[in-house]
């Protein structure tokens, strides 16, 4: 179920079967399994996909450094070889050498709540300003 319209195809099909509330309710719960067990399938076909491509990046620098060390020990700037050009070309970097030694206009501040610290002070009944503990009730299919 990828799209609203397939979502609402099994929303019908589910209204249509005669079959009582237990059935619709194991059927539903078999499709959610069912479903998570394919994006279990898909997280990880995706983590072997990135750690492959993460590889091929690794190949190509370390053929990348090849050309450059080559190039470097026949003292050359540029190369034609076939139908490519090897060439250097000057960029610039920023380097920090001491982040706090940066005037206030060139940081950036990041700031998130410590939810694990928030929720443990609250537990305690300790007042945190901005914050409280809100209670859900978690439908849980097993």
């Amino acid at each position: 179920a990828e799209t609203e319209e397939d979502m609402q195809a099994i929303q019908d099909t589910l209204d249509m079967l005669d079959c009582s509330i237990d059935e619709k309710i194991e059927n539903t719960a078999m499709f959610i399994r069912n479903i998570k067990g394919d994006i279990q399938a898909f997280k990880d076909e995706s983590k072997r996909l990135s750690a492959k491509a993460k590889t091929l990046e690794n190949m190509t620098e370390r053929l990348k450094n090849n050309i450059d060390h080559v190039m470097k020990e026949n003292q050359l700037t540029e190369k034609k070889v076939g139908q490519f050009k090897c060439y250097y070309k000057e960029s610039e970097t920023v380097e920090i050498d001491d982040l706090y030694a940066l005037p206030d206009e060139f940081r950036k501040t990041t700031i998130t709540a410590d939810k694990v610290a928030i929720k443990k002070a609250i537990k305690a009944e300790q007042e945190v300003a901005g914050a409280r503990i809100e209670k859900h009730m978690n439908l849980q299919i097993g």
